[in-house]
C-alpha cells in the first residue's frame, strides 16, 4: 500500500546550511513511501542514494537532551546484559556519529574493552573520542568490512539501517564479519508507532527502510542472526533489537497491522496544525518549532502556511546554531535567542521532549506557551 507520496523533500533532513540561500537551494528528492502488506516492511520506491551526501556537515547529536541520555543508558543497560560472561571484548559501532555511544561503551566495559571501532562517514576528527576508540570515517560495506580489525564481541548499530536502501545487504555484511554467537544490537524508528499516530513528521527521504517488529526480526533471520527480543523503546519511538549471530529461529510471521487510514489521518493532522497556526497569527502569536531537525524540517514543508507563520526553529543542539532548516530557508537558534526575538509560542516536534522543554523554561522563569502537534 501507498503511505505517502511527496515531490519535492530534502535528501538530507540534517545536513548543516550556513546561509540561508544555501538552504532554500538544498537538494531535494522524491518521497514515495510504500509498505508490504504481507512483512510490514516499508520503503521509499523512489529512493536513489546518490543524491544523499552524509558528511562531516552532517549532524544528528540527541545526547545533549537529559531524556534522551536515559535512553541512551537503557541501551547501553541491554547491550551489557547481551554481554554476560565476555571479557576482552572487541566492540563495533557502526553509525557512530561523533562517538557519544563508544564513549558511553568505553565507560560500561571499563577494563573489558579491549577495542573500540566506529563506522560513520559523517565522523569530524577534532571529536574527541575515549581513549583507546577509532572511528573509520566511511560507509560499512562489504569493501571496507575488513577495516574492523580484531573480530567483533559485539556490534551495535543505532538509527542506521533505515538509511540504507538494502537492509539485508547491510546485515548480511554485520554477519560476515560475527562468529556464531556474536551479540548484534540494532535500533531503529517504529514504523508502527508512526502509522499508529499519524506522526506526519516522520516519514522523510533519507528514511527509505522502516520496520515494524515482525519485520525486522524477520529481516535478521533473513540475514543469519537468531533474534532474542526486539522491544519498543524511547516511548515507542524506536525499536531496539537483540539478536546472535547463529542459525534463526523458523518463527512464523505476524501479519502487518492495517494502517490503511494513514493517509486520511495524516491530511486531517496537517488541517489541524494549519488551522492552528492560522488562531497564533490571529492572536498575535509569535510562534517557532521547538526541534530544527528532521522532525522540524518535515513538518515546516508538510504545512503550506507554516514558512509564513514560523518565525524560527528552536535547537539545545549548539552545532546546529546559525544554520537554516533545509529547503524552507527557516533559520535555527538555540532557545536563548528565541526568547531574545520574543517568542511566544512554540510547537515541541518530539512530545518525548516536552516535559524537559517544560521544565527548563520554568527554570529560566520563560512563560513560554508549549505545544505538540494534534
Amino acid at each position: 500500500m501507498t503511505l505517502d507520496v511527496r515531490p519535492r523533500v530534502p535528501v538530507a533532513q540534517n545536513l548543516l546550511h550556513r546561509s540561508r540561500a544555501a538552504a532554500l537551494a538544498s537538494p531535494v528528492g522524491v518521497l514515495d513511501m510504500r509498505r508490504c502488506m504481507a512483512c510490514g516492511f516499508a520503503w521509499n520506491a523512489v529512493f536513489d542514494a546518490s543524491l544523499v551526501d552524509y558528511s562531516a556537515e552532517y549532524e544528528s547529536d540527541q545526547s545533549l537532551s537529559a531524556a534522551y541520555r536515559t535512553h541512551l543508558d537503557r541501551v547501553a543497560d541491554t547491550v551489557e546484559a547481551a554481554l554476560v560472561g565476555r571479557d576482552d571484548v572487541n566492540a563495533v559501532e557502526i553509525g557512530c556519529g561523533q562517538g557519544q555511544v563508544l564513549a558511553l561503551l568505553a565507560g560500561r566495559l571499563g577494563a573489558r574493552a579491549a577495542s573500540l571501532v566506529g563506522f560513520d562517514p559523517t565522523f569530524r576528527p577534532a571529536s574527541k573520542l575515549p581513549p583507546g576508540a577509532r572511528v573509520e570515517p566511511v560507509y560499512f560495506t562489504e569493501a571496507s568490512r575488513h577495516l574492523i580489525g580484531a573480530a567483533p564481541d559485539l556490534v551495535v548499530t543505532r538509527h542506521v539501517i533505515e538509511h540504507v536502501a538494502d537492509p539485508l545487504v547491510f546485515l548480511r555484511n554485520i554477519r560476515a564479519v560475527c562468529a556464531d554467537g556474536v551479540p548484534l544490537v540494532v535500533e531503529t524508528p517504529n514504523l508502527q508507532w508512526i502509522l499508529d499516530n499519524a506522526v506526519v513528521q516522520d516519514l522523510y527521504y533519507e528514511h527509505c527502510s522502516l520496520f515494524d517488529a515482525p519485520a525486522l526480526a524477520a529481516a535478521l533471520a533473513a540475514a543469519g542472526f537468531a533474534v532474542e527480543a526486539v522491544g519498543e523503546a524511547f516511548g515507542g519511538q524506536y525499536l531496539v533489537a537483540v539478536a546472535r549471530a547463529g542459525a534463526p529461529s523458523s518463527a512464523s510471521r505476524t501479519a502487518p497491522v492495517d494502517n490503511a487510514d494513514y493517509p486520511a489521518r495524516k491530511a486531517a493532522a496537517i488541517a489541524r496544525f494549519e488551522a492552528a497556526l492560522a488562531a497564533d497569527a490571529a492572536a498575535g502569536e509569535v510562534v517557532a518549532l521547538w526541534g530544527g531537525a528532521s522532525k522540524g524540517v518535515t513538518f515546516a514543508l508538510l504545512v503550506p502556511d507554516a514558512r509564513r507563520h514560523l518565525a524560527l526553529a528552536i535547537d539545545i543542539n549548539p552545532v546546529r546554531a546559525g544554520s537554516f532548516m533545509p529547503v524552507t530557508g527557516i533559520a535555527v537558534v538555540p532557545p536563548q535567542a528565541a526568547r531574545a526575538a520574543g517568542v511566544t509560542k512554540a510547537y515541541v516536534m518530539n512530545p518525548a521532549y516536552f516535559a524537559e522543554i517544560d521544565a527548563w523554561c520554568g527554570a529560566q522563569g520563560w512563560a513560554l506557551e508549549l505545544a505538540v502537534p494534534d
